[in-house]
């Protein structure tokens, strides 16, 4: 099938569990890497021939050495920078004595792409697995330093913000002690003088320079503002003191109804 790599791993199944919707849900161990050598169809799967690879266990020189030396630091690095993988794996990466194996280890725990990771696996000598896996992790941790460094502006955003929230309240609790209040704006201006103009019961009256002073220490913008805007807008249309005379007539009532 074309769909399917040439390369891939000989597992054991360690666990099958029944999924609500009737899929099965399969942890699986791998063992080794294997090629395929042919596919074969059956009635009811896909099996294959393969030979297995055996992984490059010759001497390894000081330029691999080294390779494998940065790659661990490198990979170090990566665990401490990505919050989504624990600590403990670089604990127990030190406990692996094969080599071949730490390498496997640690890709298993990069969160990249299937193709990047389908390439470490076809790579069979440890010096190309190496250089695979050094640059797939300073990809890594370029990508990650980048996520922190957005993190932390919008962090440091947020932080402002609610600085200069929690400071205009304690400018608006001062200036409530002191009775002090903002100079009026056009829009409280225009209020006063509606209310001037306006024939308003006496408690009517009182109530709206209650709120219009009440908004005039406001932040024109904050949500309360808002409500108290369109509570006096509509305390000041109301037609308080305007007579209509009423209709009692039941036959018309009735004609309309």
């Amino acid at each position: 099938p074309e769909d399917l790599f040439d390369v891939g791993v000989v597992a054991r199944i360690l666990q099958v569990t029944k999924m609500p919707n009737g899929t099965l849900k399969v942890l699986v161990e791998g063992l080794v890497r294997a090629r395929v050598i042919a596919f074969l169809t059956s009635a009811k799967f896909l099996t294959a021939r393969i030979n297995i690879v055996s992984p490059d266990t010759g001497p390894i020189n000081r330029e691999t050495e080294a390779m494998f030396r940065s790659v661990r630091e490198r990979f170090t690095e990566y665990v401490r920078l990505n919050r989504r993988i624990p600590d403990e794996v670089t604990v127990s990466l030190a406990s692996i004595d094969e080599r071949h194996h730490q390498i496997d280890t640690m890709a298993a725990h990069l969160l990249y792409n299937l193709e990047a990771k389908q390439k470490l696996l076809e790579a069979f000598s440890l010096k190309d697995q190496l250089s695979l896996l050094s640059d797939i992790l300073k990809e890594e941790i370029e990508i990650l330093k980048i996520e922190q460094t957005i993190e932390g502006n919008v962090r440091e955003s947020m932080s402002r913000s609610q600085r200069e929230f929690y400071l205009q309240q304690q400018l608006k609790a001062i200036k409530d002690e002191l009775g002090q209040f903002e100079e009026p704006t056009a829009e409280v201006d225009d209020l006063y003088a509606k209310l001037e103009r306006g024939d308003y019961p006496k408690a009517v009256r009182a109530k709206a320079e209650e709120e219009i002073k009440k908004l005039a220490k406001m932040h024109p913008f904050s949500a309360e503002s808002g409500v108290v805007r369109s509570y006096l807008e509509w305390l000041l249309c109301l037609p308080w003191n305007e007579i209509t005379q009423d209709r009692v007539d039941f036959k018309e009532v009735k004609l309309i109804l």
